[in-house]
């Protein structure tokens, strides 16, 4: 239940890129020791690693084994991957400057104009 659509509102930003976007690389780690902090999940899925590291401007990735996680720092993760088996690394998706967001907006409202027309 924490993942209510009505926490969007609070944080609408770090929520809209928290999931779909997330490079998984299974049997993986990256740079082993540069971790930003260890945690535990009482799950052995990614989600509260997820999470934590959405919540985290530092945080650019976690590896998940077993049923802890080691968010990571550095922003050259899937560089530094080396091959671990029975880990999965995840890596968070690159947020966008403002300045591209914002020029494309100006292109979604010709987008919605053709797609009324088509339909």
């Amino acid at each position: 239940s924490s993942l209510s659509l009505s926490s969007s509102s609070s944080s609408s930003s770090s929520s809209s890129s928290s999931s779909g976007e997330w490079s998984v690389l299974m049997n993986f780690d990256a740079h082993p020791g540069n971790d930003l902090r260890y945690m535990e999940t009482r799950t052995p899925d990614a989600r509260e690693c997820l999470e934590a590291c959405s919540l985290s401007s530092e945080c650019s990735g976690f590896a998940l084994w077993q049923s802890s996680c080691y968010l990571k720092t550095g922003a050259d993760l899937a560089e530094t991957k080396v091959p671990k088996s029975g880990v999965n690394l995840y890596i968070k998706p690159v947020k966008q400057p403002k300045s591209i967001a914002s020029s494309s907006s100006s292109t979604s409202t010709s987008s919605t104009s053709s797609s009324s027309s088509s339909s």
